[in-house]
């Protein structure tokens, strides 16, 4: 089995600092943020204490424990991980200050109708308007949990079994193919991340390939691929940041991870980038924060970032569960 362990404790910290350092700067707009750059965390969009973390941490940690309780070396069923998401949306789960607060509207919907029909296979909806990074942005435990399962030679590509495990739990509350997509390709780049012990660009591109190749028995999944073109070429990564589109959309959030990657090796200059992008930046840093905290390991996060967090005792909890669990 591959050894992600420490991938684990560094990826929750660095998506929940991004998360975390972005509530501050959502919403708002590149040129406004270019005038008053924000480089600590402050309260957030929802007036929450400097240091909170949001939707995308907490449905983070709601999957990591899901599966650390009910998930086995071969599957993780779905009905832990909602009812997990549910005790977040009713009861405040999962949350560092007891509120839950910033819930995407696909997310919030797929809830309600899993709340009433109880299916969490019919949950989310499939609708092409449904392509919000709901699902994208707590990704983390289910490829980690599918990529600790492989032999040292094996990737995703070679395991159809465990990519039908990371598409179920992406479809959980986005069912449409543009969204499982970019789970994809976000599951084949931490792949190429923990099994390179040095950082170069290609690994962005490689990723789409390995994606390629894991969807191409699934048509309706490779149908969808070409959305994110822009992820080879190379004239994207040349752009400058003002040209980056930074929204919730799966696609342009997708491209700004793979952007802000490809043009920081350091957490902290390519976080306090992602903050001042404008836009979803909660989301998207957290998501690029995990990654690059994989990439880079505990040490490469600021310690004074760490000690900030709001929950660190959730955080904390839930990841020393997920290790005792041996399924990480």
């Amino acid at each position: 089995m591959v050894h992600t362990s420490a991938a684990l404790t560094a990826g929750i910290y660095g998506i929940a600092i991004g998360d975390a350092l972005g509530q501050s700067t959502q919403f708002k707009s590149y040129e406004t943020l270019q005038q008053n750059p924000v480089h600590e965390m402050l309260m957030g969009a929802f007036k929450t204490l400097p240091g909170s973390w949001s939707d995308d941490t907490s449905m983070t940690l709601g999957t990591l424990a899901a599966i650390a309780a009910n998930g086995t070396t071969k599957k993780v069923p779905l009905e832990p991980v909602m009812t997990n998401f549910v005790a977040w949306i009713k009861h405040h789960a999962f949350t560092p200050t007891d509120e839950t607060f910033d819930v995407g509207m696909g997310t919030s919907r797929a809830l309600h109708r899993y709340l009433t029909t109880h299916d969490p296979h019919d949950a989310g909806s499939a609708d092409v308007h449904n392509n919000g990074n709901g699902a994208l942005m707590r990704m983390f435990p289910i490829a980690l949990w599918a990529i600790h399962q492989l032999d040292e030679s094996q990737t995703l590509i070679d395991r159809p079994d465990l990519v039908d495990q990371i598409i179920a739990v992406a479809e959980l509350t986005h069912r449409h193919a543009r969204s499982t997509v970019g789970c994809l390709l976000y599951s084949a780049l931490l792949t190429r991340v923990l099994e390179n012990n040095t950082w170069s660009n290609q690994l962005l591109t490689q990723a789409v390939t390995d994606t390629q190749k894991m969807v191409q028995d699934r048509p309706e999944l490779m149908g969808e691929l070409p959305q994110y073109n822009r992820l080879v070429d190379p004239d994207f990564y040349k752009l400058t940041a003002d040209k980056l589109n930074t929204s919730g959309y799966v696609v342009d959030t997708t491209e700004s991870v793979w952007w802000l990657l490809s043009q920081f090796t350091d957490y902290h200059d390519m976080i306090l980038t992602a903050i001042n992008l404008g836009g979803d930046t909660d989301t998207i840093a957290g998501i690029a924060g995990g990654l690059a905290a994989v990439r880079g390991g505990l040490t490469s996060l600021p310690r004074e970032w760490q000690d900030e967090l709001q929950g660190r005792q959730v955080i904390a909890n839930t990841i020393h569960d997920a290790l005792r669990s041996g399924l990480f």
